[in-house]
């Protein structure tokens, strides 16, 4: 059973990188407020491993889109992950100035914001047609979501590309070298919580939102306390697990985390790491994928709707 759910709303930005906690209490989970995410995370993510069973998750992408993979070593995304940024993939981090620096060993791009710097540009450097194929599947329109940002594009307001670069090189590598899991790619929710230690996932706050019914109108938004107040009194009436507040969990709700900029990512933090009980406990699907493709390269976003699933969570882990 995991007995230890921990949610990181991810940022290259440290003021912005927030987590949620959720321990196993019984029948239902403790809910601790959302606290700044420490410098040493991995401290953090392997403390007491011998004993809880813990799945993190992190809203950052985890897997490679397919269509560049013949351009990478053979093998899963697990063994590829720990070969970049080294050897002949010394540069794969090094974010390019220019488009003619761009190539699968150095697919990040641009450096900074220049007029003229446009998607497809990227698109045609990394030979795809069009900037959608460097979406993984799960990060394609559908469902009711928009597309995310692509992986390897770093401008725009939340920093995908960046963000993921130092999440891979400070979290995901060195957790992987200390023996945690990656979910889907190391197997499902019932394989992985039998054993104890760290599996880290990717999550995705604004999907965690919809999963979790939160109703919006086209003029909110999760920048503004007032409507993020207004969640979580609609989040404080419903019980898609059992939920034990901690005092001060209870005070950031009803504040809707304040007025302070930090409060939409506290509040993103908060998002997952509840969406993530409801997925662990069976009430949400896990949407494990059966296609070789997402589970051994692309990966997919825990609990995303659209994977072609062989198994979902049925709960009591």
């Amino acid at each position: 059973m995991f007995n230890r759910l921990l949610h990181f709303d991810w940022s290259v930005r440290a003021d912005k990188r927030w987590y949620g906690t959720a321990l196993r209490t019984g029948d239902g989970w403790t809910i601790e407020p959302a606290r700044p995410a420490p410098d040493d995370v991995l401290s953090l993510l392997f403390a007491q491993s011998d004993t809880f069973a813990t799945l993190a998750g992190f809203d950052m992408p985890i897997g490679l889109p397919t269509a560049i993979r013949a351009s990478f070593p053979q093998g899963r995304f697990p063994e590829v992950l720990l070969e970049l940024g080294q050897g002949a993939w010394q540069t794969f981090f090094d974010v390019a100035d220019h488009i003619t620096s761009v190539h699968p060993w150095r697919p990040f791009y641009p450096q900074r914001a220049l007029r003229g710097q446009k998607q497809q540009d990227l698109a045609r450097a990394l030979g795809v047609e069009h900037i959608d194929q460097l979406r993984r599947r799960c990060e394609r329109a559908g469902h009711g979501s928009p597309a995310a940002c692509p992986l390897f594009w770093t401008l725009g307001a939340n920093q995908v590309g960046k963000a993921a670069i130092f999440g891979w090189r400070n979290i995901l590598q060195p957790a992987v070298r200390r023996g945690a899991h990656l979910w889907p790619f190391d197997g499902d929710l019932d394989t992985l919580a039998k054993q104890s230690g760290v599996v880290v996932c990717e999550t995705w706050p604004a999907w965690a939102a919809r999963a979790l019914g939160l109703e919006r109108n086209g003029y909110q938004s999760k920048r503004k306390q007032l409507d993020r107040r207004d969640w979580c009194r609609q989040l404080l009436r419903q019980q898609k697990a059992v939920w034990y507040w901690e005092s001060a969990a209870l005070d950031q709700m009803a504040t809707g985390f304040g007025s302070r900029a930090w409060g939409e990512d506290a509040f993103d933090a908060m998002l997952g790491v509840l969406h993530m009980t409801s997925v662990v406990d069976g009430h949400h699907p896990e949407e494990y994928p059966e296609d070789p493709t997402l589970l051994n390269w692309e990966g997919w976003i825990l609990g995303r709707a659209g994977a072609v699933t062989w198994r979902r969570c049925s709960g009591g882990r």
